[in-house]
């Protein structure tokens, strides 16, 4: 099974089951139990996660993973694991937590939630500004979706967002004309001051780049690109002349 990073992907009872069984402390246990209560999903995070995160291991066990993300590993089908987390929010300490699953442990999957569809999720200071950000997209004919702590609020009905949070998006770039009007969105964006936003623009293949990165970069420079499987340089002007003009029907 492949899936997109930022993708939601929603465990089966079972796999909660096993998962809660070796949690490292009672908050894990417990936030693998209301998520498994309330059917909420986790998030496809990079599948490189975790130095061991593709051996094979007997049972399920604790594995370190990178930037202080404490992950369960529970990837009984060794053939297919899969990388995935959650996050906590302000209340319960923020703490992000990875679980590596067997694909045969996913019920159902979905891409990551429409910025359009996580508008109910958002209180003052945000909502005016976003909705405007909203506006500007449908305008611009860019389909922006969420991730981050937005995207766990809506998911939730919890609060993630405080004063000072950025609003993460993704917008997904399939053709020169259509990163133009991103380019134009984000321009647009731009001049909203109080809202910080974190834009990532998605490649056709994989990669993933910094809106504001891709902006500053001359056409011969390398930009940082977020993949599924890793982090890499690559050339701007390699992932520009990659797009066709316009999109394929």
């Amino acid at each position: 099974m492949s899936l997109a990073r930022h993708a939601r992907a929603w465990l089966r009872p079972a796999a909660w089951q096993r998962l809660a069984a070796v949690a490292e402390d009672a908050a894990m246990r417990a936030a693998f139990e209301t998520w498994s209560l309330h059917d909420w999903p986790l998030v496809v995070r990079r599948q490189d996660a975790g130095p061991s995160g593709r051996e094979r291991m007997p049972g399920a066990r604790i594995v370190p993973a990178p930037r202080a993300v404490c992950t369960v590993h529970d990837a009984t089908d060794a053939a297919d694991p899969i990388a995935l987390g959650l996050a906590l929010p302000a209340a319960e300490g923020r703490r992000r937590i990875g679980v590596i699953v067997a694909a045969g442990d996913v019920a159902r999957h979905a891409p990551a939630l429409t910025l359009r569809a996580a508008l109910p999720a958002l209180t003052a200071p945000w909502k005016a500004s976003v909705e405007h950000i909203d506006a500007a997209a449908r305008a611009h004919a860019v389909a922006p979706r969420v991730f981050g702590a937005l995207a766990w609020q809506a998911a939730t009905g919890r609060d993630y967002l405080r004063a000072g949070s950025d609003v993460d998006l993704c917008c997904a770039v399939d053709s020169r004309a259509t990163l133009r009007r991103a380019e134009a969105w984000l321009q647009h964006a731009g001049r909203v001051q109080s809202l910080p936003l974190d834009v990532e623009l998605q490649f056709p293949d994989g990669n993933a780049v910094s809106a504001r990165e891709w902006r500053n970069a001359d056409r011969g420079a390398s930009v940082l690109a977020k993949r599924v499987d890793g982090v890499r340089l690559v050339r701007r002007a390699v992932l520009l002349d990659a797009l066709p003009a316009e999109a394929l029907a």
